[in-house]
């Protein structure tokens, strides 16, 4: 449990935007907060562990639902209220919309006044400070799993997240939320020129070269053609911390168990949520042939959802696009706070394989991800 926990903690970080932050509660304050508000009989104190995150403070707790029998695993989490609560309470309509039609994901809790988000403030938390501020409350259920990059990556294992993926993009055909569809997302790939302004903190001329030509790549062939594209809600971060595993049985292959964090859910281009995808697959196998091991799982993501022709095309220019926007944004929250590590989670590989993708001829990744058979891939 210690090790699973220590792993996700890195889950919860939040990156929009800063805001103020919520307080850090103390075991006794969040025990009686979640019993006031939501329909716990208990909350074990000795349990309550808060885990890192930027912005959010979030706590694993264990509790007894009323009504059940047995101890439960959970996670409560605070937000600041100013950080736009339509967008938060979105964003529990989009979980609830994928619960609903059986998508194991992440999901809030409702509250003894069967709401998803409480809003309460500072002091109601017996919080003190200068002035008072609005905070969220919101508690889901601990979701059991396995991290991605946890266990060992299998040809199996590729295929099953395509599907996976491909399953969650369909589901929300037809689906749209005023407030998801507003909201302006620094990693919503069709906001990548913004991108430019954090250029200074990359110190490297080489990869200030390698930057450039990705948004060179962008303004020719994705920019002029996003008005034409199929666009619909996405997850938007589908990466290895937040897609979990679980065993078929003891010592068989993994399947997906479900898929956290959708705060960077976005309403853009259907064939980013592929793109950002296949980035982090290629990250976590950057040193084994990266770009012919997305083939099994763009493959597999087509078998639930094919991508029209258009969308195919593009596919390498999106995945350079999320490599380069994930190091550039990288490269400015260390510039902005050197003692969170989080910030270079990707660095040290990203680079690296943005290098391989730019260094590999279009055509031949096309071949590669769309245009042969490709059934004797396996990972090493």
């Amino acid at each position: 449990r210690s090790q699973l926990l220590k792993s996700r903690e890195l889950l919860s970080t939040y990156r929009r935007m800063p805001a103020r932050r919520p307080p850090d509660l103390s075991p006794g304050i969040l025990s009686d907060t979640v019993l006031r508000l939501f329909p716990f009989e208990n909350v074990d104190q000795t349990s309550v562990l808060q885990l890192v995150s930027y912005e959010d403070r979030n706590y694993y707790f264990v509790g007894t639902l009323q009504g059940q029998p047995t101890t439960d695993e959970f996670v409560f989490k605070i937000s600041n209220a100013s950080a736009c609560l339509d967008l938060i309470e979105g964003q529990n309509d989009v979980m609830n919309y994928l619960k609903e039609r059986d998508i194991p994901c992440s999901y809030p809790l409702a509250s003894r006044q069967r709401d998803y988000c409480i809003v309460v403030s500072s002091s109601d938390l017996q919080f003190i400070s200068d002035s008072a501020f609005s905070c969220c409350i919101r508690v889901f259920p601990f979701l059991q799993g396995n991290l991605l990059n946890s266990v060992k990556v299998t040809e199996q294992l590729l295929r099953c997240v395509g599907r996976f993926v491909g399953t969650l993009d369909n589901a929300f055909e037809g689906f749209v939320h005023p407030a998801i569809k507003a909201h302006l997302n620094c990693w919503d790939l069709r906001n990548f020129p913004d991108a430019k302004k954090y250029l200074y903190a990359v110190d490297d001329l080489n990869k200030i070269a390698m930057a450039t030509k990705v948004f060179e790549y962008f303004s020719e062939h994705i920019e002029p053609v996003i008005p034409s594209l199929r666009h619909r809600i996405i997850h938007g971060d589908c990466n290895e911390q937040n897609i979990l595993l679980c065993g078929v049985r003891e010592g068989g292959p993994y399947e997906v168990s479900g898929i956290l964090d959708f705060g960077d859910c976005v309403y853009s281009c259907l064939v980013f949520n592929p793109a950002i995808l296949l980035t982090y697959i290629m990250l976590l196998l950057v040193d084994d042939d990266p770009i012919r091991h997305a083939s099994l799982v763009i493959r597999a993501y087509q078998e639930v959802l094919p991508l029209e022709t258009c969308e195919l095309q593009l596919l390498y220019y999106c995945v350079l696009v999320r490599m380069c926007l994930s190091v550039l944004i990288g490269a400015h929250s260390y510039k902005q706070d050197p003692s969170n590590v989080y910030q270079l989670c990707t660095q040290k590989c990203g680079w690296k394989l943005l290098k391989i993708l730019l260094d590999t001829p279009k055509d031949e990744v096309d071949r590669l991800w769309y245009e042969e058979h490709n059934n004797d891939v396996v990972v090493q």
